[in-house]
C-alpha cells in the first residue's frame, strides 16, 4: 500500500509543478486548483526531491519569463518606441559605443578624469 501512496504523491507533486508554473508561481492559486492545503506544500518542501522539482521549475519559469520580456521589447522597438530602441541599444549594441558609460582611451591605455571640481562648483551655487 506504501508503494501506490507514494506513486500518488509524486503525481500530485508533478500536477502541483506543472499548475505552480502555469499560474505564475502563485502557491496560494495552485493548492487552490488542486484543492490541497498550504501545509501540504510546505510539508513537501522539506523534501529534497521536491526542493529539487521546485527549483528547477522556478529557473524554467523564470527563463520563459525572460524569453517573453525580451520578445515583447523587440515588438515594441519595431513599432517605433523609442525607449525600447535605446534600451536594446544601451545593452546589446554597447561595444558600438552606446550606452550611459563613455569609453576613453589614450594609446590602449585608461584616461583617468576628475570631475570634482565641476561637481564641488555646482555644490556651492546651490
Amino acid at each position: 500500500m506504501g508503494g501506490k501512496r507514494a506513486i500518488t504523491k509524486k503525481n500530485n507533486q508533478e500536477k502541483f509543478i506543472k499548475l505552480y508554473i502555469k499560474h505564475n508561481g502563485s502557491i496560494k492559486k495552485t493548492c487552490e486548483v488542486l484543492k490541497m492545503s498550504r501545509q501540504t506544500f510546505y510539508n513537501w518542501e522539506k523534501e529534497e526531491d521536491f526542493k529539487e522539482l521546485m527549483k528547477n521549475a522556478e529557473t524554467h519559469q523564470m527563463e520563459d519569463k525572460r524569453d517573453e520580456g525580451e520578445s515583447l521589447l523587440w515588438d515594441v522597438a519595431r513599432d517605433g518606441n523609442i525607449q525600447a530602441i535605446l534600451h536594446i541599444n544601451k545593452t546589446l549594441n554597447r561595444k558600438r559605443g552606446y550606452g550611459d558609460n563613455i569609453d576613453i582611451t589614450s594609446d590602449s591605455e585608461p584616461i583617468r578624469i576628475i570631475f570634482n571640481d565641476i561637481v564641488e562648483k555646482k555644490n556651492k551655487d546651490k
